[in-house]
């Protein structure tokens, strides 16, 4: 079919602001156009499963941190400035005052709210105005400023936090720890006694075999100072029983990861019966509540392998947070999940994320809907196999009908809500779908933009950037070769676009620069084999021949004759340790950087530990690390 130019006599009205798109947006997507990439393939699933608190199967209370606070931001963001205040019972000149002073010292109204707005800021607030000077006067030479204030100070105990730092920061500098290291550790609740047991206990911890780097870890969480206090008591125990350095940090690297420990301790013998061995052990326990997860597995073994699960299947099934309601699940739905027709590896698919127990409930209320709308089994275990996977079904039975009739087929609907945070690519496709065929696309085309995490945002972009398409007459076919590419091809896009315009360069020579400049993002979750399976994207799509490109003066990025890996990294490590000249000389160590290689062996390269931090720096691993306010890696 030929490519179909895009109707841009569109007035610009079908595009406003006002549609909300809510699911996540960093996670970027992996597949390249068909017209631009001989290995084009279905979107890889990425690692970092974000779930709503409806999606969460494990009890409130062991909901990470910042996943609460995320979740309260956004609520919070919702409500006017009066009702804030009237809900954190918040005197209005008390704000209008801090407030005030705040922005003389050149705070953001958006740092301020995030302060202010929330229950029992008080002493956080005048300890940050008391101290401010002094703060910035100790942490401003290692490059630190107000935003870090900030994220020390809107905690709960966060006046603690910031004094804590005042009296500790430049012992822990002549411990080695960096500023950076320093800023992850106390930016908790409670993280004034985190920096105070780290600075008691560094000595005994080192002469464990922890290295800085760990010690950040098991300390960098709420409760860190207890998680702490329980290595310096378990270690000896646990180092009898087999594990070393590093899967006790795996361990305890958690909230609630000083209650993992004494799990670990007192089941250890019990589980090692049960045929778990020491690795199967960490994995199980090293989640939020992985203390509750060993305690399940002791008290349904012996029931799980009487229906045919064997211990590598129960270690899957439990292995997340909430992974003890998974199991437990698995007890319910069982006998109702095999009289339905799914066998014991698809009810494992199912159930191993975390909200696992709401997909397997899911799937029997909407069994039977489902079947009566032609999906099979296959599929609907497809659906669902994902976090958020029961918010999926319920999607599918809810658009189904309206689907059918824009002309979807069902194999067309299970590829697009497929993925974490499926049932809002199903929205989004009924929200715009009239747009996007007056736009130009077909069905086909709107299903490859929006199958990926974060797919509804995919389309969101494409009215977004709509303008600058129309300048350019680009294709349908070219805006679905650079969105099914990657989401930084719309940032270059739209960084470049007017530099591009005034060089007379054509739709074709733009995208196929775009293309070669912004790599796909890698499939994180294909590490099960030493070869990617034939449905997985390379990292580097592209063509074996460079394509020519233009010479671009004052170019703000570099330009690369071929797709190669680069970092663009906010930490205060340099991207010139990864890379030289701007290039990674990948073909010594991995083959040809544009055909399919080991995602192990890639990231063998560049190590990260299981939280997302680089253990030779300070950088974050963009596919693990949740912070907002932290730097990332960026493909």
């Amino acid at each position: 079919m030929p490519d179909l130019e895009l109707n841009f006599a569109i007035p610009l009205h079908l595009f406003d602001d006002e549609t909300v798109f809510t699911h996540d947006a960093t996670n970027d997507n992996s597949q390249a156009s068909s017209s631009y990439s001989s290995k084009s393939s279905p979107a890889s699933a990425n690692a970092r499963k974000r779930t709503s608190r409806k999606e969460m199967s494990g009890p409130p209370s062991k909901e990470p941190a910042n996943t609460k606070s995320r979740r309260a931001n956004s609520q919070n963001n919702k409500l006017s400035l009066a009702d804030r205040l009237t809900k954190y019972n918040i005197d209005e000149e008390f704000y209008q005052t801090r407030s005030d002073s705040l922005l003389s010292l050149n705070y953001t109204k958006k740092q301020i709210e995030r302060l202010i707005l929330y229950k029992g800021r008080t002493s956080a607030v005048q300890q940050l105005l008391c101290k401010h000077e002094e703060l910035l006067n100790l942490i401003s030479p290692d490059g630190l400023g107000h935003k870090e204030l900030i994220k020390i100070a809107a905690r709960n105990g966060g006046g603690n936090n910031l004094i804590a730092v005042l009296s500790c920061y430049a012992k822990l500098k002549e411990m080695g720890f960096s500023s950076q290291q320093i800023i992850r550790m106390v930016s908790h609740a409670g993280g004034a006694n985190n920096l105070k047991a780290v600075t008691a206990n560094h000595d005994d911890l080192q002469n464990m075999g922890f290295n800085v780097e760990q010690i950040v870890r098991m300390v960098s969480h709420n409760g860190g100072s207890k998680n702490l206090k329980a290595v310096t008591d378990n270690h000896d125990d646990l180092k009898n029983m087999g594990f070393n350095a590093e899967q006790i940090v795996r361990m305890v690297s958690h909230g609630g990861g000083s209650k993992n420990l004494k799990a670990v301790t007192d089941n250890h013998d019990d589980l090692k019966n049960m045929g778990f061995n020491a690795e199967q052990i960490v994995s199980m326990v090293s989640n939020n509540g992985g203390s509750k997860n060993l305690k399940a597995v002791t008290d349904n073994h012996d029931d799980l392998k009487n229906m045919g699960f064997n211990a590598e299947q129960i270690v899957s099934m439990v292995s997340n947070g909430g992974g003890s309601l998974n199991l437990k699940a698995v007890k319910k739905y069982h006998d109702a999940l095999k009289d339905r027709g799914f066998n014991t590896e698809q009810i494992v698919r199912m159930v191993s994320h975390d909200g696992g127990s709401l997909n397997l409930k899911a799937v029997k209320k909407y069994h039977d809907a489902l079947r009566e709308r032609k999906f099979n089994v296959e599929q609907i275990v497809s659906i669902v196999s994902h976090g958020g996977g029961s918010l999926n079904l319920k999607a599918v039975k809810k658009y189904h009908d309206v689907l059918k009739d824009r002309e979807f087929n069902a194999e067309q609907i299970v590829r697009m809500v497929s993925h974490d945070g499926g049932s809002l690519n199903l929205k989004a496709v009924t929200d715009n779908h009239d747009d996007l065929k007056n736009m130009g696309f077909n069905a086909e085309q709107i299903v490859r933009m929006v199958s990926h995490k974060g797919g509804s945002k995919n389309l969101a972009l494409v009215k977004e950037y709509f303008p600058v398409f129309s300048s350019f007459h680009f294709t349908a076919d070219q805006i679905v070769a650079l969105i099914c590419q990657s989401k930084q091809c719309f940032r270059n896009l739209k960084k470049n676009h007017q530099q591009w315009k005034n060089k007379g360069l054509s739709a074709e020579q733009i995208v196929d620069l775009i293309l070669q400049e912004t790599p796909p993002k890698p499939n994180f979750n294909n590490t099960s084999s030493s070869t990617p399976s034939p449905s997985a994207p390379s990292f580097f799509q592209g063509p074996s021949t460079p394509i020519p490109t233009p010479v671009l003066d004052n170019s703000p990025a570099p330009i690369f004759s071929n797709p190669v890996c680069f970092f663009s990294s906010r930490s205060e490590n340099n991207t010139e340790q990864y890379l030289q000249d701007s290039t990674l000389d990948l073909d010594s160590q991995l083959g040809d950087p544009t055909k399919n290689f080991n995602v192990n062996n890639f990231w063998s390269l560049f190590p990260f530990d299981d939280v997302g931090y680089h253990p030779h720096s300070n950088d974050v691993g963009y596919h693990l690390h949740s912070d907002e306010e932290s730097p990332f890696f960026d493909f």
